[in-house]
């Protein structure tokens, strides 16, 4: 035996008829070590879990909120990690807020790990979200706003709804991490902890603020990150939902095309490792013109004048369990800090979002 290499054993109690547990042993080749199980154990341990798999009660998994994108990309499984990307500016984190109030709202358990923005932030954002209020009113209030009766209102309701984030059913389910800077022991850390909790599912807002080495070799760091992520997700059966940043492009008009998988920062390995893949994007008016789009890059008219007003594009750029429904996409509608379901004939889009004159 090499004793440099390192062994996945399996124990002589474990049990192999419900699953194969895993351990990764210690090089030390002085420590005892159990056998390899017999290839019928191993099957046997394989087919058993396949076999509760599919009986699971998929009704009980997670879901998105919306309704064409819930049909579109399906449930959220126990082990998936999911990336959201986006450019900055994209609509990543509003998405995801909106999910995490969704999924309380639901009766779901998490814990949303956001690395831009305090808790207490946070909080009020998604106070604010509930209440359909602009966060900037509440935190950062022109001084002529404060003291009217639109400000007094707004207030009223943000610490109204802060105090039901302190009843006992919402601190039981909804959970906000204090960190503001965690390394990937960090992240273990936290899930731990969300597990702990009963937990289905954990937000990391956004993984390229995580603390992955000393930069000697920021690839293979952040390679190590998105693998601990993965692997965290399926040891403790929880949906992994990762915001992920994408790089600004050079082009004012493709900033509104959807991104694409070899767009995200560390690429292949969120490629690889990740079971469901959103790309979040602002996309284009039907019927934008070439030479609007043209003007655009001449800054002879406003960007905001080529893109839908108050929608937001959600495109499919990977799925692990229906490849085919890759390059698909939705449109959300936005009002202030709310995602909502646009009517059925406005919600589904082709060619990926944007026009065909700059395919």
């Amino acid at each position: 035996m090499n004793p440099k290499r390192e062994l996945f054993l399996l124990t002589g109690d474990d049990d192999y008829t419900t699953g194969v547990p895993e351990r990764y042993l210690s090089l030390d080749t002085t420590a005892p070590v159990d056998p390899l199980p017999s290839s019928g154990q191993l099957a046997s341990a394989q087919i058993n879990a396949a076999i509760h798999r599919i009986h699971e009660a998929t009704e009980s998994y997670p879901r998105y909120p919306w309704r064409s994108l819930a049909r579109l990309a399906g449930p959220m499984c126990p082990e998936d990690l999911i990336i959201v990307a986006a450019r900055t500016g994209g609509g990543k984190s509003l998405f995801l807020q909106n999910l995490w109030d969704a999924l309380i709202c639901a009766g779901r358990y998490g814990l949303y790990v956001g690395l831009e923005q305090g808790p207490e932030i946070l909080r009020t954002k998604w106070a604010c979200l509930r209440n359909d209020l602009s966060p900037r009113f509440v935190l950062a209030p022109e001084p002529e706003e404060q003291g009217t009766p639109q400000w007094t209102t707004a207030m009223r309701l943000v610490q109204e709804d802060l105090a039901w984030q302190r009843t006992p059913e919402i601190i039981a389910r909804a959970h906000f991490s204090s960190a503001r800077k965690i390394n990937s022991r960090g992240l273990r850390r936290w899930t731990e902890w969300a597990v702990e909790h009963g937990a289905q599912f954990i937000i990391v807002d956004h993984i390229d603020r995580v603390d992955h080495g000393d930069g000697k070799n920021s690839f293979h760091e952040l390679s190590e990150t998105i693998r601990d992520a993965k692997e965290l997700a399926r040891q403790y059966r929880v949906v992994m939902i990762l915001a992920s940043q994408v790089g600004r492009p050079h082009d004012k008009v493709e900033q509104f095309t959807p991104p694409t998988l070899s767009e995200l920062r560390g690429a292949g390995t969120k490629e690889e490792e990740a079971d469901t893949v959103l790309g979040i994007h602002r996309p284009f008016r039907a019927n934008v013109t070439n030479q609007e789009l043209q003007d655009v890059r001449r800054n002879l008219r406003d960007r905001d004048t080529i893109i839908e007003p108050n929608v937001m594009g959600v495109q499919v750029l990977k799925h692990r369990l229906d490849g085919p429904v890759a390059g698909k996409g939705v449109k959300l509608g936005v009002k202030h800090q709310r995602v909502f379901e646009m009517r059925e004939a406005d919600c589904w889009t082709t060619d990926g979002h944007y026009p065909r004159q700059i395919l």
